[in-house]
């Protein structure tokens, strides 16, 4: 018995030592094969791994289209880091295989971020880009509110975020308000947006080996 339990625990160490090093070997040479047998292993972070290599080297359809069930799967088995990519391909429309929908990607990319993903947080970068600028008047307007998830942790006065007395009864004010909630501004959407890019990049400053999106950031 003891023999069994030794070998068993032996085994899954070795396994983790393997999908440990050909994550790695992924990240360093954007090796398509090697995030394949890390999925093929039990890892999910590596489908999404994978769909940010077809971004950043520009993979051709069949392979993005695949990369895009690998995350959509992954982000059904509750994976975070596939939730971000997943919302990514819903920004982004990567030749077609989704329509972008603002719906579907910021609630994806704001849940994926909140819970500590750097692929939630690049994606929420590019979606509130997406954002910025002159906007079709044809299409309805996506407001984001101070009360979304994760977006609230911007509304801190060290932040710079401008606090609103929402008791205040003026009619003036009524279309901003929805209960408690505000809609962010433009100049917040970018600033947030530049925030989440710098800690990004401080993160790979401090920890090359991170997931490459860094290399996926929108230009701000």
């Amino acid at each position: 018995m003891m023999n069994r339990i030794i070998k068993r625990v032996l085994s899954k160490f070795a396994e983790k030592q393997l999908l440990s090093s050909l994550i790695k070997s992924g990240r360093e040479n954007d090796s398509i094969v090697d995030f394949q047998k890390a999925i093929d292993l039990g890892s999910l972070t590596s489908r999404a791994e994978l769909a940010l290599l077809c971004f950043n080297k520009k993979l051709q359809y069949s392979e993005c289209k695949k990369a895009f069930e690998l995350v959509k799967e992954g982000h059904r088995f509750g994976c975070s880091d596939c939730s971000g990519m997943f919302a990514h391909f819903y920004i982004t429309g990567t030749y077609g295989i989704v329509i972008p929908c603002d719906e579907t990607s910021y609630p994806l990319a704001c849940a994926s971020a909140a819970a500590g993903s750097w692929f939630g947080k690049m994606a929420l970068a590019h979606f509130l880009k997406s954002l910025l600028g002159v906007q079709d008047p044809d299409e309805e307007i996506f407001d984001v509110l101070w009360s979304d998830l994760f977006i609230r942790n911007f509304a801190s006065p060290s932040l710079d975020v401008p606090v609103i007395d929402v008791s205040i009864e003026d009619d003036s004010f009524k279309d901003w308000f929805e209960d408690d909630t505000v809609i962010l501004m433009e100049f917040d959407k970018r600033r947030i947006a530049k925030r989440l890019i710098e800690e990004i990049r401080q993160e790979h400053s401090r920890n090359p080996d991170m997931p490459k999106v860094w290399e996926n950031l929108p230009a701000l």
